[in-house]
């Protein structure tokens, strides 16, 4: 987690506010607070199960439901 960070700190072609949204996503996605179980887990590395790229944080809408 720590390289992803310092690559987004060190990246010129993000904008201030872009790097600040991309740190909270790492942020949010350190967090397990679904606790979702192992095959769960699975069916989202699969792509069985997609977040649409909103990350983990559950106070985030959801408007699509994946087939």
């Amino acid at each position: 987690m720590s390289n992803e960070i310092l690559n987004i700190i060190k990246d010129k072609t993000l904008t201030y506010e872009m790097k600040v949204l991309s740190l909270a996503r790492v942020a949010e996605n350190s967090l397990d607070v679904l606790n979702m179980d192992d095959k769960i887990k699975s069916y989202r590395e699969e792509g069985l199960i997609c977040d649409l790229n909103e990350g983990l944080a559950p106070y985030r809408p959801r408007y699509i439901v994946p087939d």
